[in-house]
């Protein structure tokens, strides 16, 4: 198994040769098993720490198009304190369908705010990291898989924060690879090493 650095190193490589400047799924997927392998507290720490640390990155836009819902602030606290058990799973996972919800009215309500609207659901899948015993949505991923493949439930957080960062998906026209490039640069290097 290639050390962590490698493996950054060689994720580095990918977002610089990539002409959107993604980081595609599969090598995600890769890097959060090998993060899972060599963490030695529970991963529903260092897994949320990671995923918030995207949501913190994006959160301005959130807040400049959706000025007086502060909906993905209190997912934040939601998580913090399910983690520290003030609170069950089971209002958790209700506080995650609601969020859920209310960024799909968003998304049809202002079909020009998608981007905004990717942080709130960025949020939600905090909460979903929160409440699973370990990553979700690789397990039905091949070495090829790609995000467009990926049903929208399971995208991660990370992903979800850089459709917000750059303006759109990788596979849409109106996203800036330099910003998206830029993102998972941050993302494998400052978001990892401070998470981890």
């Amino acid at each position: 198994m290639n050390s962590l650095g490698t493996t950054i190193r060689r994720g580095l490589s990918l977002v610089q040769t990539d002409a959107a400047g993604h980081l595609g799924v599969a090598f995600r997927c890769g890097l959060y098993a090998q993060l899972e392998n060599l963490n030695t507290e529970p991963s529903v720490l260092w897994r949320v720490r990671l995923a918030s640390s995207a949501v913190r990155k994006v959160i301005p836009l959130w807040e400049e198009n959706f000025k007086d819902d502060h909906s993905p602030h209190e997912a934040i606290i939601l998580v913090e304190n399910l983690l520290a058990k003030k609170l069950s799973q089971e209002v958790a996972a209700r506080q995650l369908g609601q969020l859920w919800s209310h960024c799909d009215n968003l998304a049809w309500r202002f079909p020009e705010k998608q981007c905004a609207v990717a942080v709130g659901y960025a949020t939600a899948q905090v909460i979903r990291e929160a409440l699973s015993p370990s990553h979700f949505g690789c397990d039905q991923l091949g070495a090829e898989s790609d995000d467009v493949d990926v049903d929208p439930y399971d995208h991660d957080s990370a992903f979800l924060a850089s459709i917000a960062y750059a303006g759109g998906a990788p596979w849409e026209s109106r996203g800036d690879a330099q910003k998206r490039r830029a993102f998972w640069t941050w993302w494998l290097t400052d978001c990892i090493h401070r998470s981890n």
